[in-house]
């Protein structure tokens, strides 16, 4: 099995709801990542702590990278980058749904030789 993190960052103004869900659809996946590296990009709010620590408690594979102050996504990024324990990473956001067979099909495509993958996104309101 291939090792691999998956990176979000989240900042105050993040959906508590749409992050849970973003959560359920990363453990909703037919492989499973090895990491979560999450960022807390400054003071969260009570409800996303709430968040976090429920699925800490439910899957201890997270690895929170705390910043004092907001920094913005770049930098928050960089720091998860550099906090994260393996070489191939997966990037959400905190509002992404992603189907059950992204981490999957991602990886298959990294062990036959490609060093970036991505994919189709649909956006719904």
């Amino acid at each position: 099995m291939t090792e691999f993190s998956v990176l979000i960052s989240i900042y105050r103004k993040e959906n508590p709801v749409w992050f849970r869900d973003a959560l359920e659809s990363v453990f909703a996946q037919t492989v499973q990542p090895s990491e979560i590296v999450l960022v807390e990009d400054g003071p969260l709010t009570p409800e996303l702590y709430t968040v976090i620590d429920e699925y800490c408690d439910m899957h201890p594979i997270f690895n929170i990278v705390k910043n004092e102050k907001n920094l913005g996504l770049g930098l928050a990024l960089r720091n998860g980058l550099l906090a994260a324990k393996f070489d191939i990473l997966a990037r959400m956001d905190t509002d992404d749904i992603i189907p059950p067979h992204r981490f999957a099909t991602q990886l298959a495509k990294i062990e036959e030789g490609y060093d970036v993958v991505s994919c189709w996104s649909t956006l719904f309101l």
